[in-house]
Parts: C-alpha cells; structure tokens; sequence
C-alpha cells in the first residue's frame, strides 16, 4: 500500500515551524516536529533551514507544503456581483488587485478566490483574494525540483490551520466560532459558521484589546459560541483576557487533537502547551 512522507512547514516572520507525517490512505502517523529560528535574511530561509539541516526524519520525505506569512501575500476584502459571469469575476479581482497593488501586472500573481457571505437578495458577496508573487513560489518549487521533492500545498497560516481545525474538531462544522492565528507582528481573525468562512479580518497589532475588538468588529450580529487560537505568538494570558472580554470559551487549537491516532515522535509530549504553534504546519502537509 502507498505512502508518502510528508512535511508541513508554517512561517511567521523569524520562526518556521515543522510537521513531519507518514500518510497511507486516510491515515496519519506523526513523525517529527520542530520550531526553527530565522538566521538569514534570504527569501527561502525558512525551506532551506529546513530541507538542508540533515534532519533524518526527513530522510524519505516525497512532499512538501507550505503555510506562508501572511505578510508576504496580499489578502483584499470586497463585495462582487454574483450574477457576473466567470470571466467577468476575473476581471473583476484583476482590477481590485490593480488598484491596491503598485504596478500590479496579472501574470505575475497568483491568487485564490475564497466567497465568503453571500447576500442572495442582493445578489453580492464578500469575497477574500489571497494574491501571492508567482516568482516566489516559483523559487520554492525550483528549490524543491532540485532536491527532488514536490510541492505539494502552499497557502496562508491561516488557511493552513482551517484545515487543521477541521480535521480535529469535526463538530465545529455546525457551530459558529472564531479562529485567531497569532503572529508576532500579525493577528488573522476568520468567523467560520457550519464549516466554511463567513468573515475576515486582520491587525498588525497583536494587544489582545485589539484582538477582540476586530473580532467583533467583523463578526458583525453574528452570534459566536467558541474562539480557537494558534500560532507562533499567543502570548500565555490572551486566553484569559479574550474570555474575560467577551465571556466566549477560548482556547488553544490542538492540531494533534481527534486526526493523529499514532505517533512514532518520542518527544510528542514535550509539546505539551506548545501544539497551536503547528496548526498552520499541520494543516498544510494533511491537506487533501
């Protein structure tokens, strides 16, 4: 039966963290995880730290994903005409990008399209463009092909530990939560209700004031029953300072929670308190 060793890797400006997983079917055995600290100030630090550090556990590795910084993608919010055509949505993205991206040429992005609310009477929807450099990620993949390795997922944090989130608490795909990922210089806040985003926001500002008040901000009169946290830079009393403010249950996501069943890393619960940090990691190297 086939498998594939694969590795997950979240960024956040000067720390990446790795998910390592042994994956045969609909099955997940954790591996290795580890946090690396940035020390260079080359594009790639964070694939190359990792790839050429003489890790064994990544010894048969196949795949790689990545979760990016959201500071090096440009997400956009706007409302769009759900009765336009496909090729007039295109059209439309391009020339939101185009006005809010200096000398903005569309072949040289790469963007995902994620709808968000949608206002059937109105017929308009909240859409969220995640744009990234294609010269980015084509350096990434050229890293890899010369390593012999493939892409396999490249996305956001935030996206990353979405899936993270749903693969371990598959009862939230009925509720309607908050998930806050938390970096040391940027805070991503998304309303997710019955399994799909609804609402998004971010600050760059990580004071738990101002967490809290961008979430509500974006939540609008929507009712939330449940917060998850994760990331690289949860500072230990935002738990209690968001509960306190909004008398909302919070906590840490778990991204080893319901889906890991085994596991072959010794040191697993050393981790203990520190799980959320891979939640992006995590996310991107189980996305099917």
């Amino acid at each position: 039966m086939a498998k594939d060793i694969i590795a997950g890797i979240g960024v956040s400006e000067r720390v990446a963290h790795l998910s390592v997983f042994e994956v045969k079917e609909h099955k997940a055995k954790l591996l290795h995880l580890e946090e690396f600290t940035k020390s260079s100030e080359d594009d790639l630090w964070f694939i190359k730290q990792i790839v050429d550090s003489g890790n064994r556990a990544l010894k048969n590795l196949s795949k790689i994903s990545v979760a990016i910084d959201a500071n090096a993608a440009f997400l956009h919010l706007f409302p769009m005409d759900t009765t336009l055509t496909q090729p007039e949505q295109n059209e439309h993205v391009h020339w939101e990008l185009s006005n809010n991206i200096l000398e903005y040429q569309a072949q040289d992005f790469v963007h995902d399209i994620h709808t968000l609310k949608v206002q059937a009477r109105e017929q308009v929807a909240d859409v969220l463009v995640v744009a990234v450099r294609r010269s980015f990620l084509n350096k990434i993949q050229e890293f890899l092909t010369a390593k012999k390795l493939e892409l396999h997922i490249a996305d956001t944090n935030y996206f990353g530990a979405e899936q993270a989130l749903y693969l371990n608490y598959p009862e939230n795909k009925i509720r309607t939560f908050a998930l806050i990922c938390s970096a040391e210089q940027r805070v991503d806040i998304g309303i997710e209700k019955n399994g799909r985003l609804i609402h998004y926001g971010y600050t760059l500002s990580n004071s738990p004031d101002e967490i809290v008040k961008l979430m509500k901000r974006i939540a609008g009169d929507t009712a939330i029953d449940h917060i998850l946290c994760c990331g690289s830079y949860v500072q230990p009393h935002l738990i209690d300072l968001i509960h306190n403010s909004t008398e909302i249950q919070v906590e840490l996501l778990n991204p080893f929670r319901q889906f890991i069943k085994t596991s072959t890393f010794s040191e697993f619960n050393s981790f203990n308190g520190r799980k959320h940090r891979y939640a992006a990691s995590t996310g991107v190297a189980l996305w099917k």
